[in-house]
């Protein structure tokens, strides 16, 4: 009888060395399955982050181009009107160089008829 009462004790031995090793397979698998879940969850946060963060530098840039088409308007437009106000002061220029001219010519003919009268 001692015989065979250790020969069925040790089936159920195994049969606890069993049931224990799937009870820590379980164990381990819920584990790496929350840690999965984390992983997932840590991994959609970071894109979320870059993608805000990708949509805040393209809205940036879309503003610096506002900016420089502005600037480059703004640019062009200062431009002409330098270039109107130096036209204008040539022509001032021009114009008080020729009254000059005719005052001097003037003053020339004058003193000359004094001259001759006097």
């Amino acid at each position: 009888m001692d015989y065979f009462s250790g020969h069925i004790q040790q089936p159920n031995i195994l049969h606890t060395k069993d049931s224990s090793s799937i009870k820590k397979i379980r164990v381990r698998e819920r584990e790496l399955e929350n840690r999965l879940e984390l992983v997932k969850l840590e991994s959609a946060a970071v894109v979320r982050s870059k993608d805000e963060l990708i949509l805040n530098l393209k809205r940036q840039l879309d503003q610096f181009e506002v900016d420089m088409d502005h600037l480059k308007s703004k640019g062009q437009d200062l431009t002409k009107q330098v270039q109107h106000k130096q036209e204008l002061l040539r022509r001032t220029v021009r114009a008080l160089r020729l009254a000059l001219a005719m005052l001097e010519g003037e003053d020339s003919q004058g003193g000359n008829s004094g001259e001759q009268a006097g």
